[in-house]
C-alpha cells in the first residue's frame, strides 16, 4: 500500500478511462482515495495518501420522471421508503436531501442507532449511559491511549460491543 503514489494513481486513472466513461472512473478512483484515506486515518498503515484528482463531470444526468414511472417506483419499493420518496417526488428533491433535512430537524432517519444516543418517537434523545462512557473514552484518548486499547477497554471491561470504526466516528 505504501508504494502508492500519484503516479500509481494516473496509470489507474488512464487505464480505467480506457474501458469505461470519465463518470465510472470518477466512481472507481473515488473508491480507491476511500479505500486510502481509511488506511491512513483509521487502520493507521500509512503516513499520507496521494492526491487523486477526479475528472469534471457535467451536470447533464439530471432528469425528470414521468407519473408512470413515479407509481412504477412507488409500487417497487419497501414501504420505509414510500413516505420519503413521495415527498422527494412532491418537492423535486433527492432522498439524501430529504433524509438531511429531516435529521436537521432531529429525527433518526433509518440505519443504525448512533452510540450515545436512543430513538424515541423517531427523535434522538441523549442516552445518560453511554454519553458517560463517551465522556470517559474521550478522556483517555486526551491521557494518550490510543484508539485500539479504548475499543478493547470498552468491549472487554465494559461489556458495550461498538465496532472500531465507530469507536473513531464517536471519539474524532
Amino acid at each position: 500500500m505504501d508504494e502508492i503514489d500519484r503516479d500509481v494513481i494516473d496509470v489507474i486513472r488512464l487505464a480505467k478511462l480506457k474501458e469505461a466513461s470519465r463518470a465510472t472512473t470518477n466512481r472507481y478512483l473515488a473508491l480507491v482515495r476511500a479505500i486510502l484515506f481509511k488506511s491512513r486515518d483509521e487502520w493507521e498503515w500509512l503516513e499520507k495518501v496521494p492526491k487523486i484528482k477526479l475528472f469534471k463531470e457535467t451536470a447533464d444526468r439530471e432528469r425528470s420522471l414521468t407519473p408512470e414511472q413515479a407509481q412504477d417506483l412507488l409500487r417497487e419499493l419497501p414501504a420505509h421508503q414510500c413516505e420519503y420518496v413521495m415527498f422527494a417526488l412532491a418537492i423535486a428533491s433527492r432522498i439524501s436531501e430529504v433524509k438531511q433535512m429531516r435529521k436537521a430537524q432531529g429525527y433518526f432517519v433509518g440505519g443504525r442507532r448512533a452510540f450515545g444516543f436512543d430513538v424515541i418517537e423517531g427523535k434522538k434523545v441523549p442516552n445518560s449511559a453511554e454519553q458517560k462512557l463517551i465522556k470517559k473514552m474521550r478522556e483517555m484518548r486526551s491521557a494518550g491511549q490510543r484508539l485500539l486499547s479504548i475499543h478493547r477497554w470498552l468491549n472487554d471491561d465494559q461489556g458495550v460491543k461498538l465496532a472500531y470504526s465507530s469507536l473513531r466516528g464517536v471519539l474524532l
